[in-house]
């Protein structure tokens, strides 16, 4: 019977027409099946236990990354710092200078004036402002300022005339932050030291004479007129010549013929020969006045009368 039904199902459906396949599109994946969609297949869900113990012995054999080099991370932190110090270093306008340092400058500053410059406003000796750059100038070399620096502090110190001078200089120059240190003593010459002062000067000391002063004072004279006169003066046989010629014709007269090693030399004999004419001056001196008032005897009519000398009696 069983048998029999079976025959007669599979007659059935040879006989029945054949339909057309259709193809049967994949169900539409969501994004979480994207995620897993390279990921290997394991039955029932289960996840491979080789490949996962075989990932993690890989990070564990690993190779640990390198430490970093001491020497690099100390050039790097200085780097830094010395960057970090640039960009705090703010700059502001001081008479005239945007370049200096907020920070810096008041301990410039102050360092500075701990030196007690001298402040200039106006001399009609030429060389008394060429002396005071000088002075100016030695003593900013023992600050750590910079060039620019050196000019605003150096104008702080202008007074008087000395600073409208220096705003109307200012005001007509056409990049202040360009102005340098030679280029303010340039300028500060050629105003306060002008060069027809400088020949005037220059012919007086070729003509500078002893006079009634001592040689030392007649040498500090000497030393501060040779300035103006630098051509005539730029040996020591020269000095030596000028010095001699200008001392008192009595000591100029002993020394006349006479070789020496420099000007110092020179100087010393000229005070040796002073100091002996101006003892023997003395000697001379004392003994006429001893003789001027010593009294003398005048016989009338057999007595001895006193007679005064006659400055005596002029002194009366």
């Amino acid at each position: 019977m069983a048998r029999f039904e079976e025959t007669a199902q599979e007659e059935a459906t040879a006989a029945s027409p054949r339909h057309a396949q259709v193809p049967i599109p994949p169900p539409e994946q969501s994004r979480g099946a994207d995620l897993f969609a390279g990921a290997p297949n394991s039955p029932n869900g289960q996840v491979d236990e080789r490949e996962d113990e075989e990932g993690v012995n890989m990070e564990i054999n690993a190779d640990p990354p390198p430490p970093p080099d001491i020497t690099e991370s100390i050039v790097a932190q200085t780097q830094l710092l010395r960057r970090l110090t640039e960009a705090t270093e703010q700059q502001i306008n001081v008479d005239h200078h945007p370049d200096l340092r907020a920070e810096s400058l008041p301990r410039k500053i102050e360092t500075f004036m701990r030196l007690k410059p001298p402040t200039f406003s106006y001399s009609q000796d030429p060389m008394d402002a060429d002396d005071w750059l000088r002075v100016i100038e030695s003593k900013l070399d023992l600050t750590d300022c910079t060039d620019k620096e050196c000019v605003a502090l150096a104008v702080h110190q202008l007074e008087g005339t000395a600073r409208p001078w220096w705003d109307s200089y200012c005001n007509s120059h056409a990049n202040l932050a360009s102005i340098t240190w030679e280029e303010f003593a340039r300028a500060f010459r050629d105003h306060h030291v002008p060069r027809q002062l400088l020949i005037q000067k220059a012919q007086e000391f070729r003509t500078m004479t002893q006079g009634t002063i001592k040689v030392q004072e007649y040498e500090r004279h000497f030393t501060k007129m040779m300035r103006y006169a630098l051509e005539d003066v730029n040996t020591d046989e020269k000095k030596q010549f000028w010095f001699h010629r200008g001392l008192h014709h009595g000591i100029r007269q002993i020394l006349a013929g006479s070789i020496h090693q420099s000007l110092h030399d020179l100087v010393n004999c000229a005070i040796a020969v002073e100091t002996e004419r101006l003892a023997w001056e003395d000697r001379k001196r004392e003994k006429k006045r001893k003789a001027n008032h010593q009294p003398r005897n005048r016989y009338i009519k057999g007595q001895f009368l006193l007679w005064p000398h006659p400055a005596e009696q002029e002194h009366q």
